[in-house]
Protein backbone atom coordinates (compact mmCIF):
# COMPACT_ATOMS: atom_id res chain seq x y z
CA UNK A 1 0.00 0.00 0.00
CA UNK A 2 1.47 3.72 -1.07
CA UNK A 3 2.28 5.06 2.32
CA UNK A 4 3.30 8.63 1.39
CA UNK A 5 2.83 11.01 -1.37
CA UNK A 6 2.62 11.38 -5.57
CA UNK A 7 2.37 14.74 -4.81
CA UNK A 8 2.18 17.50 -2.34
CA UNK A 9 -1.93 17.64 -2.15
CA UNK A 10 -2.33 13.82 -3.35
CA UNK A 11 -2.37 10.78 -0.87
CA UNK A 12 -3.16 7.04 -2.09
CA UNK A 13 -5.28 4.41 -1.67
CA UNK A 14 -3.57 1.99 -4.89
CA UNK A 15 -2.46 -0.96 -3.68
CA UNK A 16 0.50 -3.52 -6.05
CA UNK A 17 1.64 -6.86 -5.31
CA UNK A 18 5.42 -7.21 -5.69
CA UNK A 19 6.59 -10.88 -7.68
CA UNK A 20 9.79 -11.61 -6.59
CA UNK A 21 10.73 -14.19 -9.99
CA UNK A 22 10.28 -11.02 -12.69
CA UNK A 23 10.94 -8.33 -9.90
CA UNK A 24 8.16 -6.84 -10.96
CA UNK A 25 4.77 -5.25 -9.30
CA UNK A 26 1.06 -6.23 -10.31
CA UNK A 27 -1.85 -3.45 -9.79
CA UNK A 28 -4.39 -4.97 -7.30
CA UNK A 29 -7.91 -3.23 -6.06
CA UNK A 30 -7.39 -0.08 -4.96
CA UNK A 31 -8.64 0.20 -1.23
CA UNK A 32 -12.00 1.52 -1.29
CA UNK A 33 -11.39 4.45 1.11
CA UNK A 34 -9.66 7.82 1.56
CA UNK A 35 -6.01 8.40 0.23
CA UNK A 36 -3.54 8.31 3.44
CA UNK A 37 -0.19 8.94 4.73
CA UNK A 38 1.07 7.54 7.68
CA UNK A 39 -1.11 4.01 7.86
CA UNK A 40 0.13 0.95 9.32
CA UNK A 41 -0.70 -2.61 7.66
CA UNK A 42 -0.10 -6.05 8.78
CA UNK A 43 -0.44 -9.79 7.38
CA UNK A 44 -2.65 -12.50 9.06
CA UNK A 45 -2.57 -15.71 6.78
CA UNK A 46 -3.64 -14.56 3.30
CA UNK A 47 -5.45 -11.78 4.70
CA UNK A 48 -4.22 -8.02 4.99
CA UNK A 49 -5.29 -5.55 7.50
CA UNK A 50 -4.60 -1.80 6.93
CA UNK A 51 -6.18 1.52 9.00
CA UNK A 52 -5.05 4.65 10.50
CA UNK A 53 -3.50 7.44 8.87
CA UNK A 54 -4.19 10.87 7.57
CA UNK A 55 -5.79 12.11 4.90
CA UNK A 56 -4.98 15.83 5.01
CA UNK A 57 -7.74 16.90 7.28
CA UNK A 58 -8.29 13.81 9.46
CA UNK A 59 -6.69 10.97 11.64
CA UNK A 60 -7.92 8.25 10.79
CA UNK A 61 -9.48 5.16 12.57
CA UNK A 62 -11.01 2.54 10.07
CA UNK A 63 -9.77 -0.74 9.31
CA UNK A 64 -9.93 -2.61 5.81
CA UNK A 65 -9.64 -6.05 5.49
CA UNK A 66 -7.70 -7.23 2.17
CA UNK A 67 -8.48 -10.89 0.59
CA UNK A 68 -5.28 -11.92 -1.62
CA UNK A 69 -7.73 -14.62 -3.17
CA UNK A 70 -10.42 -12.59 -4.24
CA UNK A 71 -8.95 -9.57 -4.43
CA UNK A 72 -11.79 -7.48 -2.53
CA UNK A 73 -11.33 -5.52 0.45
CA UNK A 74 -13.69 -5.65 3.45
CA UNK A 75 -14.47 -2.59 6.38
CA UNK A 76 -13.37 -4.10 9.75
CA UNK A 77 -14.01 -2.50 12.55
CA UNK A 78 -12.35 0.29 13.97
CA UNK A 79 -9.54 0.71 15.26
CA UNK A 80 -9.69 0.85 19.28
CA UNK A 81 -7.77 3.33 20.03
CA UNK A 82 -9.19 6.00 18.06
CA UNK A 83 -7.54 8.01 14.77
CA UNK A 84 -3.81 9.01 14.49
CA UNK A 85 -0.90 8.69 11.81
CA UNK A 86 2.73 7.21 12.86
CA UNK A 87 1.86 4.38 14.36
CA UNK A 88 3.19 0.85 14.64
CA UNK A 89 1.78 -2.76 13.68
CA UNK A 90 3.09 -6.64 14.04
CA UNK A 91 1.32 -9.93 14.21
CA UNK A 92 2.01 -12.12 17.19
CA UNK A 93 0.49 -15.59 17.46
CA UNK A 94 -2.37 -15.06 14.69
CA UNK A 95 -3.56 -12.02 16.39
CA UNK A 96 -2.26 -8.23 15.13
CA UNK A 97 -1.08 -5.25 17.43
CA UNK A 98 -1.00 -1.51 16.51
CA UNK A 99 0.17 0.98 18.78
CA UNK A 100 2.07 4.53 19.44
CA UNK A 101 1.31 7.23 16.86
CA UNK A 102 0.15 11.15 17.29
CA UNK A 103 -3.38 12.78 17.12
CA UNK A 104 -2.44 16.48 18.10
CA UNK A 105 -0.45 14.07 21.18
CA UNK A 106 2.47 11.45 20.91
CA UNK A 107 1.01 8.30 21.92
CA UNK A 108 2.23 4.90 23.58
CA UNK A 109 -0.73 2.80 23.59
CA UNK A 110 -0.95 -0.86 22.80
CA UNK A 111 -3.97 -2.59 21.00
CA UNK A 112 -5.14 -6.14 19.91
CA UNK A 113 -7.08 -7.45 16.98
CA UNK A 114 -8.24 -10.80 16.82
CA UNK A 115 -9.62 -11.55 12.98
CA UNK A 116 -11.78 -14.69 14.40
CA UNK A 117 -14.04 -12.24 16.44
CA UNK A 118 -13.37 -8.97 14.73
CA UNK A 119 -12.85 -6.46 18.27
CA UNK A 120 -10.04 -4.55 19.92
CA UNK A 121 -8.89 -5.15 23.03
CA UNK A 122 -6.10 -2.24 24.79
CA UNK A 123 -2.79 -4.48 26.01
CA UNK A 124 -0.53 -3.25 27.89
CA UNK A 125 1.11 0.43 27.30
CA UNK A 126 4.48 0.89 25.60
CA UNK A 127 7.02 0.96 28.85
CA UNK A 128 9.16 3.57 27.27
CA UNK A 129 9.03 6.96 25.44
CA UNK A 130 5.58 8.33 23.82
CA UNK A 131 6.82 8.57 19.98
CA UNK A 132 5.56 8.49 16.33
CA UNK A 133 6.82 7.27 13.08
CA UNK A 134 8.93 4.56 15.05
CA UNK A 135 9.51 1.04 13.61
CA UNK A 136 8.15 -2.72 15.03
CA UNK A 137 9.88 -5.88 14.25
CA UNK A 138 8.99 -9.29 15.67
CA UNK A 139 11.69 -12.46 16.38
CA UNK A 140 10.72 -15.24 17.82
CA UNK A 141 7.45 -14.90 18.97
CA UNK A 142 8.56 -11.39 20.47
CA UNK A 143 7.54 -7.70 18.94
CA UNK A 144 10.28 -5.06 19.42
CA UNK A 145 9.59 -1.16 19.36
CA UNK A 146 12.41 1.34 18.68
CA UNK A 147 13.26 4.59 17.08
CA UNK A 148 10.52 7.23 16.47
CA UNK A 149 10.80 11.02 17.53
CA UNK A 150 8.59 12.61 20.81
CA UNK A 151 8.07 16.43 20.63
CA UNK A 152 11.48 16.79 18.35
CA UNK A 153 13.97 14.27 20.41
CA UNK A 154 14.86 10.85 19.05
CA UNK A 155 14.29 8.03 21.55
CA UNK A 156 17.27 5.98 21.97
CA UNK A 157 15.14 3.26 23.47
CA UNK A 158 14.27 -0.43 22.32
CA UNK A 159 11.78 -2.44 24.01
CA UNK A 160 10.48 -6.31 23.73
CA UNK A 161 7.26 -7.08 24.04
CA UNK A 162 5.62 -10.77 25.04
CA UNK A 163 2.23 -11.04 24.21
CA UNK A 164 1.81 -14.24 26.24
CA UNK A 165 2.56 -12.30 29.32
CA UNK A 166 1.25 -8.69 28.27
CA UNK A 167 4.77 -6.94 29.33
CA UNK A 168 7.62 -4.90 28.08
CA UNK A 169 11.33 -5.67 28.80
CA UNK A 170 13.59 -3.01 27.90
CA UNK A 171 16.89 -4.14 25.97
CA UNK A 172 20.11 -1.61 25.48
CA UNK A 173 19.87 1.66 24.61
CA UNK A 174 20.73 2.80 20.74
CA UNK A 175 22.84 5.70 21.42
CA UNK A 176 26.64 5.70 23.01
CA UNK A 177 25.67 5.69 26.96
CA UNK A 178 27.25 2.80 28.42
CA UNK A 179 31.20 2.55 29.55
CA UNK A 180 31.63 -0.08 27.64
CA UNK A 181 32.94 -0.02 23.90
CA UNK A 182 30.50 -1.74 22.16
CA UNK A 183 28.07 1.37 21.68
CA UNK A 184 31.01 3.36 20.41
CA UNK A 185 29.77 3.82 17.20
CA UNK A 186 26.06 3.74 17.36
CA UNK A 187 23.88 6.24 15.11
CA UNK A 188 20.86 3.96 15.33
CA UNK A 189 18.56 6.70 16.95
CA UNK A 190 15.74 8.25 13.67
CA UNK A 191 12.09 8.44 12.90
CA UNK A 192 10.51 7.37 9.61
CA UNK A 193 12.76 4.36 9.13
CA UNK A 194 12.30 0.84 7.77
CA UNK A 195 12.84 -2.33 8.62
CA UNK A 196 12.96 -6.03 7.83
CA UNK A 197 13.72 -9.10 9.52
CA UNK A 198 16.26 -11.88 7.85
CA UNK A 199 16.74 -15.35 9.47
CA UNK A 200 16.45 -13.91 12.91
CA UNK A 201 17.98 -10.44 12.40
CA UNK A 202 17.14 -7.46 12.50
CA UNK A 203 17.93 -4.65 9.59
CA UNK A 204 17.00 -0.49 10.10
CA UNK A 205 17.90 1.82 7.61
CA UNK A 206 16.21 5.01 6.02
CA UNK A 207 15.18 7.78 7.96
CA UNK A 208 15.90 11.15 9.46
CA UNK A 209 17.73 12.74 12.64
CA UNK A 210 20.18 15.38 11.88
CA UNK A 211 19.12 15.00 8.40
CA UNK A 212 17.75 12.13 6.31
CA UNK A 213 20.02 9.07 6.70
CA UNK A 214 20.36 6.11 4.37
CA UNK A 215 22.62 4.60 7.41
CA UNK A 216 21.75 0.90 7.87
CA UNK A 217 22.14 -1.24 10.92
CA UNK A 218 21.28 -4.96 11.98
CA UNK A 219 20.22 -5.94 15.35
CA UNK A 220 20.89 -9.21 16.58
CA UNK A 221 18.32 -10.18 19.47
CA UNK A 222 20.17 -13.01 20.90
CA UNK A 223 23.58 -10.38 22.08
CA UNK A 224 21.23 -7.62 21.73
CA UNK A 225 23.70 -5.61 20.05
CA UNK A 226 23.69 -3.51 16.60
CA UNK A 227 26.71 -3.86 14.19
CA UNK A 228 26.98 -1.21 11.51
CA UNK A 229 26.16 -2.41 7.71
CA UNK A 230 26.42 -1.38 4.21
CA UNK A 231 23.86 2.10 4.31
CA UNK A 232 20.95 2.05 1.42
CA UNK A 233 22.51 2.42 -2.33
CA UNK A 234 19.98 4.29 -3.06
CA UNK A 235 18.63 7.70 -2.30
CA UNK A 236 18.33 8.76 1.21
CA UNK A 237 14.86 9.18 2.07
CA UNK A 238 12.48 9.05 4.49
CA UNK A 239 8.71 7.19 5.25
CA UNK A 240 10.22 4.00 2.92
CA UNK A 241 8.99 0.68 3.76
CA UNK A 242 10.84 -2.42 3.99
CA UNK A 243 9.90 -6.24 4.00
CA UNK A 244 11.58 -9.38 3.55
CA UNK A 245 10.94 -12.51 1.42
CA UNK A 246 12.73 -15.56 0.87
CA UNK A 247 15.79 -14.31 2.65
CA UNK A 248 16.09 -11.25 0.72
CA UNK A 249 15.00 -7.71 1.97
CA UNK A 250 13.56 -5.12 0.37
Amino acid sequence: LSSGFKKDDERLNDLGMFDQGTGTWIQKADMPSAGRNSAVAFAIGNRAYVGTGYDGNNYLDDFWEYNADSNKWTPKAPFGGGGRYGAVAFVLNGKGYVGTGYNDNYLKDLWEYNPANNQWIQKASLAGTKRMDAVAFVVKDKAYITTGINNGSYPDDLWMYDAAANNWMQKRRTSNISDEEYDDDYNIQRSNACSFVIDGVVYLSTGESSGVTGLTWAYDPVSDLWRDMTGFEGTARIGAIGFSLNNKGY
